[in-house]
């Protein structure tokens, strides 16, 4: 049956007009711009809904007043709902990913942070099982995007550094093992071993990001050279300007924000990066290399009282923000990807339009499935997500299968 969604705004990627959507089999199948609606049946003549007149049977959803814009795609995502990738088991990853759909993400990358490599190997085996079970209405899950525990130990963050460990034929052999299950590495460029496997990294097939990083800006371009395209959560965990004697000299943020081969992406939760630094960085990125991520952890969507634990650390949330006990980090997110949207619009100075952007086009292109999905276009997967005036969730589509949620579904 057709899904019909009329009325509404509809976030092109030129900009956001009124206009229509026809679903068919899980994909975009018509786009009309302006108030005529499409007609009921993608055939000539009439149709009726539910029944046969015409050709194909329409369920036809009144968008007036919402926005329509491409799911949102969520490439560093380490849980929600209580629930973390790093449980390692089918129910908590079933819960986080459901969350995060309540939310309007129709794609991401489950996030693994460090642990003992036997918990690794189990939370790969979940990520690759959720991944080969990919079904509609459910957010499809790309692959996992392994934060690895080979990383610089001075930007740790809130990673526990006793479960940092070495670049050599060990973390190798486990990338290897699990490379069907990985669609993302963040890793320290500048550690012993990393540079020269940045190409093997690519044959597997994996984005390399670098993070959690103090390379200095000519070692992260050099990473750049040999096939590295990302930037983990600018600002964030990386080195920038240092002075050397006399001289100053540019280290990880400064190599990410002027090179055009590298997509950063940043979390922007109005904690992790202040306004100011959000919109230098749109400024250097420009709109095609800059995305937005919600690094959340399992203290997303939680109620209640209790301790929080976080890469096996104890985090509390202090005014809608994650840390751990002793206040010397920020520990990954409380916040979807869905307030991030909301505060680049209420709170950055963004347009909706590039806000939506930095959720949707920008991180599907940066994880290679910019041919499918990110945008309003015939043929791509309907992943859909509907927004009210003040920009919340109410309906959302993964692959044409969904509506809206709550007390809103009498609107369908």
């Amino acid at each position: 049956m057709d899904i019909l969604i009329e009325g509404a705004r509809l976030a092109f990627d030129e900009g956001i007009e009124p206009g229509s959507v026809r679903v068919r089999d899980g994909r975009i199948a018509e786009l009309a711009r302006g108030s005529e609606p499409l007609p009921l049946s993608g055939d000539a003549g009439p149709a009726m809904v539910g029944g046969t007149t015409g050709g194909v049977p329409a369920t036809i959803v009144d968008a007036r007043g919402f926005v329509l814009a491409s799911g949102f795609i969520d490439l560093h995502c380490h849980g929600g709902a209580g629930a973390d990738v790093n449980d390692a088991t089918d129910e908590a990853y079933a819960r986080l990913a459901e969350y995060h759909r309540s939310r309007g993400v129709t794609a991401f990358a489950p996030s693994l942070s460090v642990d003992p490599l036997p918990v690794l190997e189990r939370a790969f085996d979940v990520v690759r099982r959720a991944k080969r079970e990919n079904a509609p209405g459910k957010t499809e899950n790309l692959g996992a995007h392994f934060e690895s525990p080979y990383i610089n130990p001075r930007f740790k963050g809130c990673q526990a550094a006793e479960r940092l460990l070495p670049f050599d034929a060990e973390a190798l052999a486990l990338i290897k093992r699990n490379a069907d299950a990985i669609a993302r590495i963040t890793v320290a460029p500048e550690l012993e071993g990393v540079m020269e496997a940045i190409p093997l990294l690519r044959e597997l097939g994996l984005v390399v990001s670098g993070g959690h990083s103090d390379a200095d800006a000519a070692a992260f371009r050099a990473a750049a050279d040999r096939g590295m395209t990302m930037a983990t959560h600018l600002y964030n965990a990386m080195s920038s300007v240092r002075k050397e004697g006399p001289f100053r000299v540019p280290g990880v943020l400064e190599a990410a924000l002027v090179d055009d081969r590298i997509y950063a992406e940043l979390i922007a939760d109005g904690k992790h990066v202040p306004a100011e630094l959000v919109r230098i960085a749109l400024r250097c990125k420009g709109e095609d290399r800059f995305l937005i991520c919600s690094d959340a952890s399992r203290a997303a969507g939680m109620t209640g009282e209790g301790p929080i634990y976080v890469c096996g650390q104890e985090v509390v949330v202090v005014d809608g923000a994650a840390m751990l006990k002793d206040r010397s980090s920020l520990a990954s997110s409380a916040t979807a990807l869905d307030g991030m949207v909301r505060w680049l619009v209420r709170r950055a100075g963004f347009t909706l339009h590039q806000a939506l952007r930095a959720a949707s086009a920008v991180p599907a292109a940066a994880i290679g499935v910019a041919g499918r999905k990110g945008r309003l276009a015939v043929g791509y997967d309907a992943d859909l997500v509907l927004l009210d005036e003040d920009l919340q969730v109410r309906a959302v589509w993964c692959k044409g299968v969904g509506g809206f949620l709550g007390e809103a579904a009498a609107r369908t």
